[in-house]
């Protein structure tokens, strides 16, 4: 039989019964305490036994630390009215006695000895138990923030021959703990020797308290922190007291800040980790061979837990030859231009952003451009580095955070609390493999080799409702294609009241490499309202995939994206089709000749394609690249249903 090891986030939990809600440390050996486990003090034990730090200056109820079921054993201080109580019996028989000799008075002599001797052999129990294990010294700083940041590094490559490579190291990170101590810690050092008869010049093990990792962190903690884990995710924040000059020096009377870090190696998951950021040169066509465009792309950051979203682009910064000469302009945000010396004989020219926000309009498309254009030509030849830096929200490792507990073990509040992934990215990008990059729109009517069957394909019997687009979606999304966006136009009444024309726009995008190529499905067609589902109808599907190329290669792929989703959208829709009209699906006479012409004015949805991209352009929500994207789609689109300078043609705009 065989056997396999597979490795588990781990999680901080109650000791006794595993609940992952802790609300309680335990101050001896940092465990964590579910609410039913916490410890629960009577009455009769305050008034029998001290707190283990009464007379140390700390709040009343923080005398008594936590403790857990198991340390809880430990022998603990007689109370002073233990200590008292036996002396004070013996005085008062002894007391009698000088008065009037009685066996009661004796008796009380007798029994305030015993009682003395009990609180005495009580008082050298709990001293020798100290002795042998002192607990720590209680600090009570003040905690500021808590920060978690872990790193991924990698480095990626483009050769000459266009080979595109990645090189990632371990991912890493830490945890800061930052607070500040108060003056008054140092009179609870002298309390402290005091109390346990320590000398002046004795080490002291101090406790801070504790931080509770929330959430399951794959980590593995490095370096001398690691002798800090109290328990599974549990960090005691300890140390000796030679470590804090603070607690030494008489001067200052002011807060001295006290941080904690604890480096880490981010463990690996079952399923190997991609690199989520790539940077994608292009030369922009029409300019001359002096402007370079570069795309930084994005994908979900996950490994332990829930995608990571972006928060921004901390950094984006490229080395260029100073023989392309002076920038002339810069689009993608403001940019630092500075010379920079690589070494004692190369001078590069620098282009820097940074600090850019990623916008919610930004997330969906999940790439940003950036353009230079330069007054001198760029060579081929030629390579550009750089590197760039981008922050996503959240851990790679799961961790959600740290709950801070005090030394006592009781839980504080009023931190700051930052948890954030930084992908750092040092890149060479050789631009012999880049070349001027033509657009390949599939089908295109000017195009030599695009049939004329790649252009509207019927379906009849399959209604272009909501179901039949859900259909569609759900496969394409099983094909690894990405759909950004599925708007539905206002269904229009026909030339009878129950036939209703639909229209439904979905836009999406898939991968080659690095390498988006973009797809446009537009279904529309009638629907036949029997019922509130619809009863019947017929649905015309245009299929438009657009991507730029550098070589044949590339061309090739573009179309065989085509050819893949005409099968998919095939395959789909013949499924949802009824029985006796699959085959009618299939005749090209089903063409929808017969549609009257005010049900399928290709260039009424022109219009409002055109008007919508107005409006977005106006408020500022779409950038010009974008637009110009948008309109050679709806361009190429008017050319596949009517043909170069030919009126609109009914039979192949099919509704």
């Amino acid at each position: 039989m065989a056997t396999q090891i597979i490795t588990r986030a781990a999680q901080a939990r109650c000791y006794a019964c595993g609940s992952a809600a802790i609300t309680m440390v335990c101050h001896h050996c940092g465990q964590g305490l579910c609410n039913a486990h916490a410890p629960r003090r009577s009455d009769l034990q305050r008034w029998l036994w001290r707190g283990d730090f009464s007379g140390l200056g700390l709040p009343d109820d923080a005398a008594q630390p936590v403790y857990c079921g198991d340390c809880v054993q430990t022998p603990q201080a007689p109370s002073t009215l233990v200590l008292a109580i036996g002396p004070l019996v013996a005085l008062i028989g002894v007391l009698l006695l000088i008065q009037r000799f009685s066996p009661a008075a004796l008796w009380l002599v007798l029994l305030g000895g015993v009682l003395a001797l009990a609180a005495y052999g009580l008082q050298r129990r709990w001293r020798a138990a100290s002795a042998r294990t002192l607990p720590p010294l209680p600090l009570l700083p003040r905690f500021n923030s808590v920060k978690v940041r872990e790193t991924i590094a990698a480095r990626i490559t483009l050769d000459s021959a266009g080979t595109y490579r990645a090189e990632l190291q371990p991912a890493t990170g830490e945890i800061e703990i930052a607070s500040s101590l108060a003056h008054d810690e140092r009179a609870r050092l002298q309390l402290y020797r005091a109390r346990y008869r320590l000398a002046a010049a004795q080490p002291v093990r101090y406790c801070a308290g504790f931080a509770v990792l929330r959430g399951k962190a794959a980590i593995q903690l490095a370096g001398p922190g690691s002798a800090d884990l109290a328990a599974p995710n549990i960090l005691a924040l300890s140390g000796q007291s030679g470590e804090l000059p603070f607690l030494h020096s008489e001067a200052g009377h002011g807060l001295d800040t006290f941080v904690r870090t604890y480096p880490y190696r981010v463990l690996d998951s079952a399923e190997p980790l991609a690199l989520p950021i790539s940077l994608v040169p292009s030369f922009i066509p029409e300019a001359g061979q002096r402007a370079l465009d570069l795309e930084l792309q994005w994908s979900e950051l996950i490994q332990w837990g829930a995608a990571l979203p972006i928060e921004r682009i901390k950094l984006l910064r490229i080395d260029v030859p100073i023989a392309w000469g002076a920038v002339e302009s810069v689009v993608g945000g403001h940019a630092i231009i500075a010379q920079h010396a690589a070494d004692r004989d190369t001078i590069l020219q620098r282009i820097e952003w940074s600090q850019l926000p990623v916008a919610a309009d930004r997330m969906p498309q999940q790439c940003r451009r950036f353009s230079i254009r330069f007054d001198g030509q760029i060579d081929h030849a030629d390579r550009i580095c750089g590197r760039m830096e981008v922050i996503f929200k959240g851990a790679l490792s799961a961790i959600e955070g740290a709950e801070i507990y005090s030394s006592l073990g009781r839980r504080r509040s009023g931190y700051a609390s930052q948890v954030r992934t930084t992908v750092a990215v040092d890149f060479e990008l050789s631009l012999a493999g880049v070349r001027y990059q033509e657009v390949r729109v599939v089908p295109d009517l000017r195009h030599p080799l695009d049939p004329p069957e790649r252009e509207v394909a019927v379906y009849a019997g399959v209604i272009p409702n909501y179901a039949t687009v859900s259909t569609l979606t759900d496969a394409l999304s099983r094909r690894d294609y990405y759909v950004k966006r599925t708007v539905e136009s206002p269904p229009r009444v026909g030339d009878h009241a129950s036939r209703r024309n639909r229209y439904w726009d979905i836009a999406g995008r898939r991968y080659d490499g690095v390498y988006p190529i973009d797809f446009h499905i537009v279904l529309s067609g009638d629907e036949l309202a029997g019922d509130r589902y619809g009863s019947g109808g017929s649905t015309h599907v245009s299929l438009t995939v657009q991507g730029t190329y550098a070589n044949h290669a590339m061309e090739q792929q573009i179309e065989v994206v085509w050819d893949e989703l005409r099968a998919l959208i095939d395959a789909t829709l013949h499924k949802r089709a009824a029985p006796g009209d699959q085959a009618a699906a299939d005749r090209p006479e089903t063409l929808a000749a017969d549609w009257p012409a005010e049900h399928m004015d290709m260039a009424d949805q022109a219009h409002e394609r055109l008007a919508g991209l107005l409006d977005v352009l106006g408020t500022g929500e779409i950038a010009l690249p974008e637009l110009a994207h948008e309109l050679v789609l709806l361009a190429h689109e008017i050319d596949q249903y009517a043909g170069a300078g030919q009126p609109l043609r009914q039979a192949e705009v099919g509704g």
